[in-house]
């Protein structure tokens, strides 16, 4: 009784829970185990680097569920091509990549292409797990805009659904497995020795990491906070949505901006927000950087723009203008009166709902902040908190006006599950918005243009880019930390 008091205790020294919604499924919690003793040796993590792992889960990218699966699988396995830090790609067990029109890429299989176990990789191999990807909720969307992929020999034929000239061979990174009766074999950084609990550098991998060895210890994630101060492992991982961070000591948080955007939805059925320029005063009269201050405990990248930045920068915006946003409705003849500012007669601003998630306390926090921004430009909006089920609901069948939402974008960084008709959160898409996106990746229109487009007529409003961490004692340095994964570049980081 008095170990789980004291493990009560620190849990509660070491993590402030906010919580948040997400439009991606969530993983179910990895069983409980009891936390061995701490190591004698007083470093975090010991002498030798160790990661936490749930053996349950297994190695199989497309099975497992839980996040520290996600995260070990991140590390076993790779794609035909890999997303680096700064979200750049290149060819991994491809030895090129070329792009012979909008809709087709030819890929050829390196030569000397294998997997961990040293055994080759064939084109059936890379055929059979886009299948997989294909049905995979964590790679579904990476592969969404294949239609197929065909083989001759070593070399592979991919065909779009539509035309991208601008981030297409990101979609090319899902993993490539072998599966034998009772395992799956990958081609990542590392190998896995699960029974002796070791991580060993894959030496058939073209890009070997600094650090050769991981140990493997069978850690609940509840318990990650605590295993880590107690010296069972070097290091987690979190997008923390179920907590805020507390360091001390020996153990520090480096930040990473995760591709999570948080935004706000709208139906454009409603006749006000069916306006451009209604749309353009509802995205001024919001202050992001005190959303991500206030509503998100400071882990949140505040942005107006729709796309993941390599530098996050900005070209403002990002406070409040109610000035501009009183302007933007009045130039559509609605009565601001409750700002004090006179215009036409042609009727009140009209009162908004936004949907969000009742039990999520980051939701609550945001969605008071938001009604009291629009309210200083005159716009009455209410919170209409939901069940977390009914709120899925009732934005899948466009009953809304407004909603408080989060998705996390795929590798090729794509605003398809906002923008084509059967994307995740195009509830209420317009026509014109799917077109001018298609035109964009077509190679139609530039970059600059693209955002001009998309900041006339919003067709969702960015708030800002959630952030995570990864938490590990001083001993773990150069982490180099960006990309679609906390370990896209784990092979630069360095144990001493």
């Amino acid at each position: 009784m008095g170990h789980r008091k004291w493990l009560a205790i620190l849990l509660a020294c070491l993590l402030t829970v906010v919580g948040c919604h997400t439009a991606a499924p969530s993983a179910p919690p990895t069983p409980p185990t009891a936390p061995s003793a701490p190591p004698p040796t007083g470093v975090v993590g010991g002498t030798t680097p160790t990661l936490a792992w749930n053996p349950s889960d297994g190695t199989d990218p497309y099975a497992v569920t839980t996040h520290l699966g996600w995260q070990l699988c991140e590390l076993l396995h790779g794609g035909l091509t890999a997303v680096a830090p700064d979200w750049s790609v290149a060819p991994l067990w491809a030895e090129s990549v070329t792009q012979t029109d909008g809709t087709h890429l030819e890929v050829v299989l390196r030569a000397d292409a294998v997997f961990s176990d040293g055994k080759p990789m064939t084109a059936a191999h890379v055929l059979q797990s886009f299948a997989d990807a294909r049905q995979s909720d964590a790679y579904g969307e990476t592969v969404g805009n294949i239609r197929s992929i065909t083989a001759d020999d070593r070399t592979l034929t991919v065909t779009l659904y539509t035309a991208d000239v601008v981030n297409p061979t990101a979609a090319l990174s899902f993993p490539i497995v072998r599966r034998e009766k009772n395992a799956v074999v990958g081609c990542g950084r590392y190998l896995a020795d699960t029974k002796a609990g070791v991580l060993k550098a894959n030496p058939h991998h073209p890009q070997q990491p600094l650090i050769k060895e991981w140990k493997l210890a069978a850690v609940a994630a509840d318990d990650l906070p605590y295993a880590l101060a107690s010296g069972q492992i070097a290091v987690y991982t979190t997008d923390l949505t179920d907590g805020v961070v507390t360091v001390a000591g020996d153990i520090r948080q480096e930040t990473a901006v995760l591709p999570q955007l948080v935004f706000i939805g709208v139906n454009d059925t409603h006749r006000a927000l069916k306006e451009n320029v209604f749309r353009q005063g509802l995205s001024a009269a919001i202050d992001r950087r005190t959303l991500a201050a206030n509503g998100f405990s400071g882990y949140l990248q505040a942005t107006t723009l729709p796309f993941m930045e390599k530098n996050h920068t900005e070209n403002g915006g990002l406070q409040e203008n109610i000035a501009q946003a009183v302007a933007k409705w009045k130039e559509l003849g609605y009565n601001d009166s409750q700002s004090g500012v006179s215009s036409s007669e042609k009727g009140k601003l009209p009162t908004l709902n936004l949907l969000t998630v009742a039990e999520d306390p980051l939701h609550q926090a945001t969605a008071v902040l938001l009604c009291e921004q629009w309210k200083a430009a005159g716009l009455t909006v209410k919170n209409v908190p939901l069940a977390a089920d009914e709120y899925r609901s009732r934005i899948r069948r466009g009953n809304f006006e407004l909603y408080l939402g989060e998705l996390r974008q795929a590798a090729d960084l794509s605003l398809r599950p906002w923008l084509t008709a059967d994307g995740a959160a195009a509830a209420s898409l317009r026509s014109e918005d799917a077109a001018a996106y298609a035109a964009y990746l077509a190679g139609d229109s530039t970059v600059e243009e693209y955002r001009q487009q998309f900041a006339e007529s919003l067709p969702f409003i960015p708030l800002g880019w959630r952030m995570g961490a990864v938490v590990c004692g001083n001993a773990l340095t150069e982490l180099s930390l960006g990309g679609p994964s906390f370990f896209s570049g784990v092979h630069s980081w360095k144990w001493s």
